[in-house]
C-alpha cells in the first residue's frame, strides 16, 4: 500500500485521482459539514473511510459506501484500509458500485436542489400571511 499527500490540485485531476484511488481516508476531527471531497469521491465509485465525526459518520454506511473509523485510532484506520486492500476484486467491485448508488440516490446535484427546493416551500408555506 502506498500513500500520497498530493496537495491542491484542479478539479480535473482531483477527479482523475479519486477515480484511480482504492479508497478516499478523511481522518478529520472536526465536525464537518458535508465535505465535498467525499461527495466527489462517491461520485466516482471510490468508498470512502472517514472518521466518525459529525456529519461524516452519517454519509457512511459502513461496507456499502465505505467505513466510519474512530477518530485518533490509528489502529483501526489500519485495520480498515487493509480490509479493503484485500478485498477479492468481486467484492470491491460492488463495493465501488453500491458507493456510486449513494451518491445517485442522495447527492447528484439535481437532488440537492429538489431537497433545497422541497424545504424551502416547505418554509415559505409555514411563514405565509393569510
Amino acid at each position: 500500500m502506498v500513500t500520497i499527500f498530493h496537495g491542491l490540485v484542479s478539479p480535473e485531476r482531483s477527479r482523475e485521482l479519486l477515480t484511480n484511488a482504492r479508497y478516499l481516508v478523511v481522518p478529520s476531527i472536526w465536525y464537518e459539514n458535508q465535505p465535498l471531497v467525499v461527495i466527489e469521491a462517491m461520485a466516482q465509485g471510490t468508498p470512502v473511510i472517514a472518521a466518525s465525526t459529525g456529519a461524516l459518520k452519517e454519509l457512511m454506511k459502513e461496507g456499502v459506501n465505505g467505513f466510519p473509523f474512530a477518530p485518533g485510532n490509528t489502529a483501526n484506520l489500519v485495520t480498515i484500509m487493509n480490509s479493503i486492500e484485500e478485498l477479492e476484486e468481486i467484492k470491491y467491485s460492488r463495493l465501488s458500485s453500491s458507493t456510486r448508488s449513494t451518491y445517485e440516490s442522495s447527492h447528484t446535484p439535481e437532488k440537492h436542489v429538489s431537497m433545497l427546493t422541497e424545504i424551502y416551500s416547505r418554509a415559505i408555506n409555514a411563514h405565509r400571511i393569510a
